[in-house]
């Protein structure tokens, strides 16, 4: 890691300060890419799932009311997505290519880890 002469984001024109925040929620293409993996998590789920920092950050699905298959395919989802976000951030703008091998590969750990506490 280097040391940079700014605090503001390098990776837009918005001079925004380069937050945690921004750089998983405010930056614009991070807030496509929410959208986007909103809507195939809400196809997944047959419900409408609306991107909102609670859930996607925080994981605060209380408002939901999904069966524990859904809820883990919700949480692999967001995982994989917020994985893939930290990644890319430092080494491309290309978010989307990887997050559904991410998904997947979330959504078989938790199923092991279950199957076995089971």
């Amino acid at each position: 890691m280097k040391l940079i002469a700014s605090p503001h984001c390098t990776h837009c024109q918005s001079q925004m300060l380069d937050t945690t925040m921004h750089m998983f929620w405010e930056f614009s293409l991070i807030r496509d890419f929410w959208t986007r993996i909103m809507l195939i998590l809400s196809e997944l789920l047959g419900a409408t799932v609306l991107p909102d920092p609670c859930l996607c950050l925080l994981n605060d699905d209380l408002a939901l009311s999904f069966n524990l298959n859904q809820c883990r395919l919700l949480m692999a989802g967001l995982t994989a997505a917020k994985n893939t976000i930290l990644t890319k951030w430092f080494y491309s703008r290309s978010l989307f290519d990887s997050v559904l091998d991410g998904v997947l590969s979330q959504y078989n750990i938790s199923r092991v880890y279950n199957s076995m506490t089971q």
